[in-house]
């Protein structure tokens, strides 16, 4: 991103086939986790909300979403996903249904993704299906951790390689 908090793209950014499409969310993936990890304490925040706000147009991107749907989020949330009021009653509906629609389902189709285990040295045979988690135990945590890029430091600093996902 620039200065302005435009999104500086590849230069090579023209997307001719499906799996040059994959590369570029790959690239941007990537590029938006790197800025997560290493921003100063004080942007911290705002870059969170930044990625944020995107899932809801990357769920769309990757057909996730209907258009309709994207749509009408976008026109009743004014593409604020982040910090919704909630006597908008009309925004937390589309969210819900954004969320029902998206529910991790991205994260799926990318670990599983050959090109993506591939870059990440994922030995060949060793994970048929890769699966996120037991979305069972949602219940049994007392609170959310907003960020973790204080952890990730945290491991980056003692050497260690970390992968986040969202």
């Amino acid at each position: 991103m620039d200065k302005g908090g435009r999104l500086l793209l590849p230069s090579k950014c023209c997307v001719h086939s499906p799996g040059s499409l994959t590369v570029w969310y790959i690239w941007f993936y990537v590029y938006i986790q790197r800025w997560n990890v290493y921003l100063e304490t004080q942007r911290q925040m705002q870059i969170e909300t930044g990625i944020s706000d995107f899932r809801v147009l990357f769920a769309y991107l990757k057909a996730l979403i209907p258009h309709g749907i994207y749509q009408s989020t976008k026109r009743n949330c004014q593409v604020e996903y982040v910090n919704v009021d909630p006597n908008n009653i009309l925004c937390v509906y589309d969210l819900e249904l954004v969320n029902q629609d998206y529910n991790y389902l991205s994260s799926f189709i990318w670990a599983n993704d050959k090109t993506v285990q591939s870059a990440l040295h994922v030995a060949e045979g060793s994970i048929k299906v890769w699966v996120r988690c037991n979305h069972r135990l949602r219940n049994s945590y007392s609170y959310d951790v907003s960020s973790s890029v204080g952890y990730h430091r945290n491991f980056t600093t003692k050497g260690y390689r970390v992968l986040i996902y969202r």
